[in-house]
């Protein structure tokens, strides 16, 4: 009896054995690779059907993971797909939500650089594609195309919307040219643009533009301020306003100072407000104010009587706050008429303030009272 009971026992391990080699079997197949890619292949199938293309696939035997950077309501439609899905042993998710992408462009007059965040070369590549556009350029102070620079932002579930990308080009085109300098940012409903217009009616176009993108739903703000002119700029509009004041006081034929003498009138004081405000807002230019006189009296003393005067106007336009090293005076006497001395309007036309807009000022004008220390 005692043999029989052992041989039972040796049986019963027998079969134990026999059930786990059946088990290991069994597992080396699930795990054969030929099973792996026809169930991957089922499984993406699957997917791209229901236009889940951008979730990833990993498959061990018969177990099926899903993951990837997918939106909230792509989760669960992918997670219906596999559910439905026969032959899958174990299912298993690992989501991440997508951070919203986002675009910086630095503008400034060498060279554009746009930086892209994405983890998705082929919204990179749109970027590219909306640069590479005939439309999207800008020269540089020497005529030549300004290079313009993409620099893909790769980040962990950061998705670029494609709309963003089209938003780019638009401002590039549209606001681009009337910017001299800018920060810009883009998202899918929001932009940004920071920086120096090139004047104030560049920053009017650029603000026009932000307003009508604006009613179009989509936000877009604007921080700008008007580039100062360049010098050659202030000399051109100073020589406008004088100008135009000129002609307004040859019209008026009212005296700026009063007879025989280098003491303002009213008007001379209005004249010399207005050159004062005129030279606050063109703070590059230099400014010569010359005294003419008509031809009656001695030459000598019409000579003297021009340089008073003019000098009168000077230190009460300098009275106003603008800088005395910016203007000085001289006298041209009657020695440059623009009237006929034999008549009275030829006399009063004569009698009169110049003022010619320079550059920079001649060193033979610059006396040791008005020279700044080195």
């Amino acid at each position: 009896m005692p043999r029989r009971a052992r041989a039972v026992r040796v049986g019963a391990t027998t079969l134990a054995l026999g059930a786990a080699a059946l088990s290991g079997a069994a597992w080396t197949a699930d795990r054969a690779p030929e099973i792996e890619d026809q169930m991957r292949e089922r499984v993406e199938v699957a997917l791209i059907r229901n236009d889940l293309g951008s979730v990833e696939v990993d498959v061990d035997g018969r177990d099926v993971h899903l993951h990837g950077v997918v939106e909230g309501d792509q989760q669960a439609q992918a997670q219906d797909v596999l559910e439905s899905i026969a032959g899958i042993r174990d299912r298993s998710y690992g989501f991440t939500d997508p951070v919203p992408g986002r675009i910086t462009a630095t503008i400034n007059q060498d060279r554009i650089v746009i930086e892209s965040s994405t983890t998705d070369s082929r919204q990179a590549e749109m970027v590219d594609m909306l640069l590479a556009s005939d439309e999207v350029t800008r020269e540089t102070t020497s005529g030549e195309l300004a290079p313009i620079t993409h620099i893909p932002q790769w980040s962990d579930s950061t998705q670029l919307d494609m709309a963003a990308a089209r938003i780019l080009h638009d401002v590039l085109v549209e606001a681009g040219p009337d910017l001299a300098e800018a920060d810009i940012l883009i998202t899918t409903d929001l932009v940004k643009i920071d920086g120096v217009a090139h004047d104030e009616q560049a920053q009017a176009r650029v603000e026009a533009f932000a307003a009508d993108r604006t009613e179009g739903g989509l936000t877009v703000e604007t921080d700008l301020e008007a580039s100062a002119l360049s010098l050659d700029a202030e000399v051109v509009a100073l020589v406008a306003e004088f100008d135009a004041l000129a002609d307004e006081i040859r019209r008026a034929g009212v005296p700026l100072f009063e007879s025989d003498a280098d003491v303002l009138t009213p008007k001379g004081i209005e004249v010399g407000d207005r050159v004062a405000a005129a030279m606050d807002t063109y703070r590059l230019p230099m400014v010569e104010a010359i005294g003419h006189t008509d031809a009656i009296g001695d030459d000598a003393y019409n000579l003297d009587l021009s340089g008073r005067r003019s000098s009168a106007l000077v230190t009460y336009v300098v009275a106003q706050g603008i800088d005395e090293q910016r203007m000085w005076s001289t006298g041209a006497g009657e020695s440059q008429p623009v009237g006929d001395n034999e008549t009275e309007a030829g006399r009063q036309a004569n009698r009169r303030v110049e003022f010619v807009v320079h550059r920079v000022r001649p060193d033979d004008t610059i006396s040791s009272s008005t020279a700044t220390d080195a």
